[in-house]
């Protein structure tokens, strides 16, 4: 049997999905269907990972992560088709997925850029749970804050990486959208008003010298 994962995002996968709980909860009294609503929750969070033969789900697994520890939740083969290796299938394909990049991106998780220059197998991902100002390629306002990941001397020739187009409320200096974002202390960060720079220094500096962009240009 040829089988493949992946989160599950169509209605009618996570019916049947509940079609065979609830034939297996009115035929033996066992099963998860009286886990429906964990189960349904993790769905439309994106939190329900299944085995496909073809377009028939055969089993599924449901997980939560709190920090770097994923907990799953509900594991089930369809009854019909349970010992035959199935879910040592899901289990390998899941705890696999969790190490790669594609998995977590498709969960909307951003690359953790590596902060402290160390070179390392391990992967981090995280995701920003609040509204928070995006990153733009090209400069698009008159204000801008820019980011490089390196040092000031290792920045000479670069670009930065990450740009952020500040967008205020009315005439005053409040920003519509807070940025958030990873950075060490030691990476460089220029904050630019038109063709004025306003500072180009260290990110620990900017901290130091404690910025008030409300009264900055007033």
């Amino acid at each position: 049997m040829e089988t493949h994962t992946k989160i599950s995002s169509s209605p009618n996968e996570l019916t049947q999905i509940k079609s065979w709980l609830r034939k297996e909860k009115h035929e033996t009294g066992n099963g998860f269907y009286g886990n429906w609503d964990i189960i349904k929750e993790a769905w439309e969070d994106k939190r329900c990972l299944i085995l496909l033969n073809k377009k028939s789900v055969v089993g599924f697994l449901v997980y939560r992560k709190i920090g770097p520890i994923a907990n799953i939740m509900v594991f089930d083969i369809k009854p019909v088709l349970r010992k035959k290796g199935l879910g040592r299938k899901l289990m390998k394909d899941f705890t696999e997925s969790l190490q790669t990049e594609g998995f977590w991106g498709k969960l909307d998780f951003d690359h953790l850029p590596n902060l402290y220059n160390v070179k390392s197998m391990r992967l981090d991902m995280y995701k920003i749970i609040v509204p928070k100002l995006a990153c733009r390629e090209s400069w698009e306002t008159a204000e801008t804050i820019s980011l490089w990941d390196k040092e000031h001397y290792e920045a000479l020739d670069c670009s930065p990486k990450w740009i952020w187009h500040l967008q205020l409320r009315g005439n005053g200096r409040e920003l519509k959208k807070p940025i958030i974002h990873p950075i060490n202390y030691k990476w460089l960060m220029e904050w630019k008003k038109g063709v004025l720079y306003c500072s180009k220094d260290l990110w620990g500096t900017f901290l130091n010298w404690k910025l008030n962009l409300a009264t900055s240009w007033s």
